[in-house]
């Protein structure tokens, strides 16, 4: 008979050769492009992992799959799910809460998960594989995430009642802490510069050209809408200044 040491030895054996097994599951995730491929890909690993904890990581990747197949019911549940099952993991907080903030919907559990990213990421622990200096900028990232999710759900309350302060403050802040990630600190300018353009004061104006200028320099996504939104930002200013 085996001892409890051969015993524990083949317990780690089979923990560790399920692990890859898991680990090598989502590998392939990326690689199907299309949208219910995946999804039926996903769905084999209940049947294939029963005993799996990565429940959180698989509702992450169905909410992914989700919005790529534009099943926005959908995208909810699994978001919903995959913070159940994570609660504390600041990059499914940071996705739910950003996903929700752009579509306009959810946004009290949006303001909620972006305000629990600001919690936790600056305490969260650095994994030995990433360098000292190298984690701060990821931390900064975190919280630059969550400060333009919580612009933008502002900008949208604000609209009602033109008053945009608040959205304008969390969007400066996320510019400054989106260093490591150009793409979201180059849609939090163009976020910012709209912000500006909806002020109906000529200051406001003036503050978004100057903003949107930058943006519409780039070669980002955010180039064209933010040319379109400068044009009329200094159509409008012009028939301002005719007008004094």
């Amino acid at each position: 008979p085996e001892s409890e040491e051969e015993q524990a030895a083949l317990r780690e054996n089979l923990t560790n050769s399920r692990s890859y097994l898991e680990y090598a599951f989502f590998q392939m995730v990326p690689r199907i492009q299309d949208a219910n491929q995946r999804i039926q890909y996903l769905d084999q690993f209940p049947e294939r992992f029963p005993e799996s904890k990565l429940q959180g990581q698989l509702n992450l990747q169905y909410f992914a799959a989700c919005k790529m197949a534009n099943d926005e019911p959908k995208v909810i549940e699994h978001g919903e799910k995959a913070v159940a099952a994570s609660p504390d993991d600041v990059g499914t907080l940071n996705l739910v809460a950003e996903d929700y903030a752009n579509r306009g919907k959810n946004l009290e559990k949006a303001t909620e998960y972006a305000n629990k990213v600001l919690e936790l990421a600056p305490s969260m622990e650095r994994p030995a594989n990433i360098p000292e200096d190298r984690w701060e900028g990821l931390k900064s990232a975190h919280l630059g995430m969550a400060h333009e999710s919580l612009g933008y759900i502002q900008f949208r309350e604000g609209l009602r009642r033109k008053r945009f302060a608040s959205a304008v403050k969390e969007f400066e802040t996320a510019i400054e802490l989106l260093e490591e990630d150009p793409f979201r600190q180059t849609r939090a300018k163009f976020r910012l510069g709209y912000t500006y353009a909806a002020m109906p004061a000529t200051s406001g104006l003036k503050q978004a050209e100057s903003v949107l200028q930058e943006v519409a320099a780039t070669s980002s996504p955010w180039q064209a809408p933010a040319q379109d939104v400068l044009n009329k930002v200094r159509t409008e200013l012009k028939k301002r200044a005719a007008a004094r």
